[in-house]
């Protein structure tokens, strides 16, 4: 039964994972990394009895106290709801008002390495910024 919960739960994730693949740029995702996820998944369960097996739970339990807006977990929301930087020397402040500061920090974070998807979601906040004048 747990080995059916476990790839219940992974094929439920199907969307979230296909999509994590496309913008991390990790296109190697087998099914030996299916197995062993769903192993991981099943040993957790087994390790930590205050867990429910079941997909409503674990979606609650795996979504609360998570405040990252990429999947890096570089950009967060504050207690506002405010997309912050959640490393470096502008942790804590609003990446909308930052790059309209400093715009070279978007620049310097599109040529880092950084993840696809945080230059997705930076280079989103970004144009939003443009579009409402509040960048320069």
């Amino acid at each position: 039964f747990t080995e059916m919960l476990a790839f219940a739960l992974l094929a439920s994730r199907a969307a979230s994972i296909s999509s994590w693949l496309r913008t991390s740029g990790s296109e190697t995702f087998t099914l030996a990394d299916a197995r062993a996820t769903c192993q991981i998944l099943i040993e957790q369960l087994n390790r930590y009895p205050d867990l429910q097996g079941n997909v409503d739970f674990l979606h609650r339990f795996t979504a609360r106290n998570n405040k990252s807006v990429d999947l890096a977990g570089r950009i967060v929301r504050d207690d506002q709801g405010i997309e912050v930087f959640g490393f470096g020397k502008y942790k804590g402040q609003s990446v909308e008002q930052v790059f309209g500061r400093d715009p070279s920090y978007y620049t310097w974070m599109m040529g880092g390495d950084f993840p696809r998807h945080t230059k997705k979601i930076i280079t989103a906040i970004r144009l939003r910024g443009a579009a409402s004048g509040s960048l320069s």
